[in-house]
């Protein structure tokens, strides 16, 4: 009996990771990732949801976004986030190597990724459990890792980072300013974040959403001019972005779509 309570339990975790990973998740897709039959993944979600950890939608379910308990703004920033990683999947490209950092937009990109041979280095363990291309391959930069984002940090992640390169690095941000740069809320996460843009020798790629941008946090990640583009969602006014662009960075919009 114990044994069955572990192994629900451990799929449910495994569940809310995915979830937590990609936004949003349906039945039939988590019933296929997760080999258990739709009843068993509706009785799984029903659970979540008692626990407070996700909001349901009929056919599926959304991250819960701790800012927010209103239904409809969580299901905005997850499109946004979703179009936001589609766009930034367009620039991988075959047998790049790229870094992803511990943002739930980054590790979105991986699910839209069309590029063959891809070698992907993270600091993300909800990468396990993510949507990404079958020929792909994941490598860990292991370390300590920290709830409730699961990332890895610590000085074995810095070694591990320092000893690896890559062509092209995609990273989420807490916050994102003309002068201060990306920003994070926690010290270990921004030492690495900042850490993989200087081991990336092509293309650094910031992803922000809206709430993003001239949101200041206290750890600066990097000066912005090591950033050489930024993918933002359609609800970032114009003039928004200006200074960015005078600063030479090439700024890419992405069209939001309610369809995910």
């Amino acid at each position: 009996m114990k044994n069955s309570q572990s192994i629900v339990k451990t799929r449910q975790n495994n569940i809310l990771d995915y979830i937590e990973s990609n936004g949003i998740a349906t039945v039939n897709n988590l019933s296929k990732l997760f080999y258990a039959s739709p009843l068993t993944i509706r009785r799984d979600l029903d659970e979540l949801v008692k626990a407070g950890k996700i909001e349901r939608y009929h056919g599926g379910a959304v991250a819960k976004e701790r800012e927010s308990s209103d239904r409809t703004l969580n299901l905005k920033i997850v499109a946004c986030k979703h179009a936001i990683a589609k766009q930034a999947a367009t620039m991988v490209e075959d047998n790049d190597t790229i870094f992803i950092n511990s943002s739930s937009t980054a590790l979105l990109v991986l699910k839209y990724v069309t590029a063959k041979n891809v070698t992907v280095i993270t600091n993300n363990a909800k990468a396990l459990f993510a949507a990404r291309p079958k020929d792909s391959v994941l490598f860990f930069t292991g370390g300590e890792i920290r709830t409730p984002k699961d990332a890895m940090v610590g000085e074995f992640a810095v070694n591990s980072v320092s000893s690896v390169t890559a062509n092209k690095c995609f990273m989420g941000c807490a916050g994102v300013n003309p002068t201060k740069g990306p920003m994070s809320t926690v010290l270990q996460e921004a030492s690495i974040n900042g850490l993989m843009y200087r081991q990336t020798y092509g293309k650094r790629i910031l992803l922000a959403d809206y709430r993003r941008f001239d949101c200041i946090h206290p750890f600066s990640v990097c000066p912005i001019t090591e950033i050489t583009h930024i993918v933002y969602d359609s609800s970032v006014p114009l003039k928004t972005v200006e200074p960015y662009k005078k600063l030479g960075i090439i700024t890419v919009q992405a069209k939001t779509s309610n369809k995910l």
